[in-house]
């Protein structure tokens, strides 16, 4: 598979997990209007006694999604404030694309943004003119090397004294496996009475490197077990196993989310805890099916290309790649695009858990308990689809001091815990994740 310039970049920022920015996530703006919908004009069912729902008239440009401390906010923006342009570049008809590439550069350089802003935020450090509705502003931000955590989330679900832990894991990159054992032994040495289950969330999780894979199913299944298998076409065989040490404990419940989205190196990692019985796989459907292992070699102008060099196959000798590409567009079989053909329900094969439980190849991970999915109701579809609650969230941050609460809530933490002897060789506090924000 062909990747240009702009897609090359994209998939090496995944996997290194960093890239030279100015620490903003972009989205794009919208002007919007509360419309009167009548009953000429739809067929949905009364919403509210005023039967009004917020629609989007045009895209405006780009606005911003998030600021991350340490970067952009340090430097004065907001979310929600409205980029004008970039190093006097006019960005008010530019997609999110155009906008993000004047953004990136080279790290310890620097990028001039103006930005407009409504009403009720600060301007904090960010010279402003002053109009009292809204204020055009710039700020000179400098362009670090803005390190991407895979680990969106870790955290207690209900009552930290019943020590069920949470990590939502979002990719596999360079940094995944070490973000992962340091959320995992933090919300371990922070509970009351130690873990007593973990819930790893890996729904939507693309996938990416094996090593990192390879490494966080390490911690944990037992030690020493097979974790997965690739198999090129001209015979070389490969298996890769744990050799360190878990660090979940014996008799720790385990439960791994997945959906459709799952795929790649999540399909690893949830098979290889399914296969060895490590744990339960919890989800709506079955994952991805994506049972291929790709080299990227590059080309010239930046660009690369992206090739299979084998499949990978689970500790239960499973495959579970959906697609086969051999068959041609001409046959009867069901092609899905560039002659890939779907496997069929009858040529996938019965396999075997450590503990004798069936399990089935050529179609993803199949979840032991299936969990039907919630449907949303007409107006949370609504909600959603016209970005109130993220224009909610925004507002609220506008006026809100949650930010300085959090911060201080982690530095709490933080002193708390470089003084646990539990921590002394285990983890670096200076760079503890920022990500972990725990219940008081």
């Amino acid at each position: 598979e062909y990747e240009n310039f702009g897609q090359a970049r994209s998939m090496q920022e995944s996997v290194s997990g960093k890239y030279g920015g100015v620490g903003l996530v972009i989205a794009n703006s919208r002007d919007s209007t509360i419309k009167k919908i009548t009953e000429k004009n739809q067929n949905f069912n009364k919403l509210d006694e005023t039967n009004a729902v917020r629609v989007p008239d045009i895209i405006n440009g780009v606005s911003v999604a998030d600021a991350f401390e340490g970067y952009a906010y340090d430097a004065g923006m907001r979310i929600g404030d409205h980029i004008i342009s970039v190093n006097d570049i006019d960005t008010r008809n530019m997609n999110v694309e155009q906008v993000r590439d004047l953004l990136r550069g080279d790290p310890y350089t620097y990028v001039k943004v103006k930005f407009e802003r409504d009403e009720g935020l600060s301007p904090n450090t960010a010279d402003s003119t002053t109009n009292p509705k809204s204020s055009i502003l710039e700020a000179t931000l400098k362009r670090n090397l803005v390190k991407i955590s895979d680990v969106r989330l870790a955290t207690f679900l209900g009552d930290p004294n019943d020590g069920i832990g949470y990590i939502n894991l979002s990719g596999f990159n360079a940094a995944s496996a070490k973000d992962f054992r340091t959320a995992f032994l933090m919300l371990r040495f922070s509970s009351p009475h130690d873990l007593n289950s973990l819930i790893l969330d890996l729904r939507g999780n693309p996938g990416g490197l094996l090593d990192a894979a390879i490494e966080i199913a390490s911690y944990l299944v037992p030690a020493k077990s097979n974790i997965v298998t690739s198999k090129s076409k001209d015979g070389l065989e490969i298996t890769y196993r744990s050799t360190i040490d878990p660090i979940r404990p014996p008799g720790m419940k385990l439960a791994v989310l997945v959906n459709g989205g799952s795929a790649s190196a999540a399909e690893i990692v949830a098979g290889a805890i399914q296969d060895l019985d490590a744990g339960v796989i919890v989800g709506s459907s079955k994952t991805y099916g994506k049972g291929l292992v790709q080299k990227v070699a590059p080309l010239p102008y930046d660009s690369a290309l992206k090739y299979t060099v084998a499949r990978y196959y689970t500790p239960s000798g499973r495959c579970i790649q959906s697609t086969k590409y051999s068959g041609g567009r001409n046959d009867d079989k069901t092609i899905i695009n560039d002659g890939a053909e779907v496997i069929s329900e009858s040529d996938r094969k019965t396999f075997y858990t450590l503990g004798g439980r069936p399990v089935r190849d050529g179609g993803g991970i199949e979840p032991d308990i299936i969990i039907p999915n919630i449907k949303p109701s007409l107006s949370e579809s609504l909600l959603l689809s016209q970005g109130i609650f993220s224009d909610y969230i925004s507002e609220f941050l506008k006026s809100s001091d949650i930010r300085s609460q959090l911060h201080d809530i982690v530095t709490e933490e933080q002193v708390m815990r470089m003084q646990d002897p539990r921590l002394i060789g285990v983890i670096n506090i200076n760079s503890m994740s920022q990500y972990l924000v725990l219940n008081p």
